[in-house]
């Protein structure tokens, strides 16, 4: 199969029954963590690389985000890196990369939701190499490399301890980059005198062999400043967003805090919206399906603060765009669990509008 990426308007390559397809970009960081773990887990796949400028269609069908990297196999599509990578690990047991133990396992994703610190800083640097704030964005990277620095010292050779683990898989790709920005853009975002562990780890990862199967030489990112210097957001489809769950909650935030005048962040909560509605609408009465499960409960409280927003004159979740989730909110207010930890509309409203003032009112009534 071509390596070249497929387009708008290009035909869907037939997947044959049984086989694991990985819609990718190669040069995409996210999708590389998905491409070290199948290297790594020796999982036979075939790549279908997108271009994420001009997707097609049918790539648009499997992952309404856009975004890769993307699994299919037998008519199930996962999206997502972390998702997809929790999935590869749960279906293919054999050199398993995930700690056992439950404490080292939320650990570690502790520190994965530190490094979306670095990610968002790391993009934001990246487009502004050229510009007046460039020193300031690169000092916010040296910032955000301060925990992650001394969680690998603490750790040994690698987060996983002696060995690679899943955390040194997902953590990797955006820091083999770092050396082409520094010898292509000279800009340092991670000094050696500053962070000589995170270095070291880096070089180490490049010796593991899934890792040199999967990556680019310096050269190579560095004759493809694209992928650095372009409008990163389009290009990747993200910056530190990574689930329509986060993007949810971020466009809640700035629609409110417009008081209902943000016409971009109606736009893109609507988008996010329609997701969670379509997901409603075929798995049945809870996303967990007959019963209520943890996704419920996630996206629960969000929602829970729509209905009181009517009275600013906010309206996020109109019942003739959106029935089947507003079904759901009503289901979800009568299960126990969320009774006893309703606030009533009114509460939100006083605390909402102090809110959107930005003067935030956290002890309203006591």
């Amino acid at each position: 199969m071509t390596e070249k990426a497929y387009s708008k308007g290009t035909e869907f390559p037939p997947l044959g029954d049984g086989k694991l397809r990985l819609y990718s970009m190669r040069l995409c960081p996210y999708a590389q963590r998905t491409r070290i773990l199948l290297a790594h887990k020796k999982i036979p796949y075939e790549t279908v690389n997108i271009n994420l400028k001009e997707k097609p269609e049918w790539f648009l069908e499997r992952n309404p985000l856009g975004m890769v990297p993307v699994l299919e196999q037998d008519g199930k599509v996962i999206y997502e890196s972390t998702i997809c990578n929790e999935y590869l690990e749960d279906i293919n047991k054999q050199n398993s990369v995930t700690p056992t133990d439950p404490y080292r396992r939320a650990r570690d994703k502790m520190l994965l939701e530190i490094n979306s610190k670095f990610t968002t800083a790391y993009y934001k640097a990246l487009m502004s190499l050229k510009g007046e704030d460039a020193k300031s964005t690169i000092e916010a990277v040296h910032a955000s490399l301060v925990p992650l620095e001394k969680a690998i010292v603490e750790r040994g050779n690698y987060y996983g301890g002696e060995k690679p683990s899943m955390l040194d898989f997902l953590l990797y790709p955006h820091y083999e980059r770092i050396e082409a920005i520094r010898t292509g853009f000279h800009a340092d975002l991670m000094p050696i005198d500053k962070f000589p562990k995170l270095n070291a780890w880096v070089s180490r990862m490049q010796t593991v062999p899934a890792v040199k199967e999967t990556m680019f030489d310096t050269q190579t990112h560095i004759d493809n400043p694209g992928q650095f210097l372009n409008d990163n957001e389009k290009v990747y489809g993200h910056l530190s967003i990574e689930s329509p769950y986060i993007e949810l909650v971020t466009n809640f935030y700035k629609f409110v805090r417009s008081q209902g005048q943000d016409q971009e962040a109606q736009t893109e909560l609507n988008k996010n919206l329609e997701i969670f509605e379509k997901a409603i609408e075929k798995r049945g009465a809870y996303f967990g399906g007959d019963k209520v499960a943890m996704l419920d409960f996630f996206v629960w409280p969000w929602f829970e603060r729509m209905s009181p927003l009517k009275a600013m004159n906010i309206e996020m979740l109109p019942e003739d765009k959106f029935p089947n989730l507003n079904q759901w909110v009503a289901r979800m207010r009568n299960l126990p669990a969320v009774k006893a930890k309703l606030f009533d509309d009114q509460s939100h409203l006083i605390f909402m509008k102090s809110y959107s003032s930005g003067q935030p009112n956290y002890d309203f009534g006591l």
